[in-house]
């Protein structure tokens, strides 16, 4: 497992937030949301694949699919 820098994220799915490293305050909810994120914050992503893609700094997504 990575090593995460940051607080209060919750992810709940299958890889959700499986490559952040860096950010506090993310929520990921679903298959693959905010998967491939590294680090951000206060990012929320809430069913399959939401916010999914999504590469480098990002702050204050909101994706619900």
């Amino acid at each position: 497992d990575a090593s995460v820098t940051g607080g209060f994220n919750t992810a709940l799915g299958h890889t959700a937030l499986s490559n952040l490293t860096s950010g506090a305050q993310n929520t990921a909810v679903g298959y693959g949301a905010l998967e491939t994120t590294a680090n951000g914050d206060r990012n929320t992503a809430v069913g399959h694949l939401a916010l999914g893609n999504v590469t480098g700094g990002n702050d204050g997504d909101v994706e619900v699919q």
